[in-house]
């Protein structure tokens, strides 16, 4: 709601301008802050009686609501894309940032490998497991992570489709662990990570 009285703000002020520009000096603008209000909530989809509401409120108070609109905050997420110098680079959403389309999946893996590594680590400070089970689990995930969708294919799939990825990784690593005297719930609460994260695959 914060984000979208700063919209409304924004655009009164715009109003106001406009108004105040194309008539003269001895000249006011009047016009029916309920249909404003109403245009305002269709073209920019908002709640008509917020609107009124926060018009009304602005009308007598605009010191509180001008201190926020001069420095309004963005939070549209950057382009999935961007071509620099003919090479396409992809946005990251777990690190925030933008590699290239190529590196995109492998990146991707290795951060979230060096999670999990941070996590283990702190498992085997705490004995409760070996540094050489922690390498063993390190490395059945990068082999489990590059047989796994990336998570752009898996965005694409079906509900069902990544349902049965799911599965299939769970299957086959439950049983690999054990093989290890572990389970797979126990590395899930180990590094508090869920199987789609085990996967390799980043989704919000």
């Amino acid at each position: 709601m914060k984000v979208k009285k700063m919209l409304v703000v924004s655009v009164a002020m715009m109003v106001g301008l406009l108004f105040g520009g194309s008539i003269s000096h001895v000249e006011a603008a009047f016009y029916d802050p309920d249909k404003l209000g109403q245009a305002l909530a269709v073209r920019f989809g908002l709640n008509d009686k917020d609107v009124a509401a926060f018009l009304a409120d602005f009308q007598y108070n605009p010191e509180k609501y001008l201190s926020s609109a001069s420095t309004p905050v963005s939070t549209a997420k950057p382009s999935a894309t961007q071509i620099v110098n003919g090479v396409l680079y992809k946005y990251d959403d777990g690190s925030d940032k933008f590699y290239k389309s190529s590196q995109l999946v492998s990146v991707q893996h290795q951060n979230h490998l060096d999670f999990i590594e941070k996590k283990l680590d702190v498992a085997v400070k705490a004995k409760k497991l070996t540094q050489g089970k922690e390498n063993k689990i390190l490395d059945k995930l990068a082999e489990m992570m590059s047989k796994s969708p990336s998570s752009e294919e898996f965005e694409k799939m079906k509900v069902l489709t990544q349902q049965a990825e799911i599965n299939k990784f769970k299957t086959e690593m439950d049983k690999w662990m054990k093989n290890q005297d572990m389970t797979l719930g126990e590395l899930r609460s180990l590094t508090g990570k869920g199987n789609k994260y085990l996967m390799g695959i980043y989704l919000e």
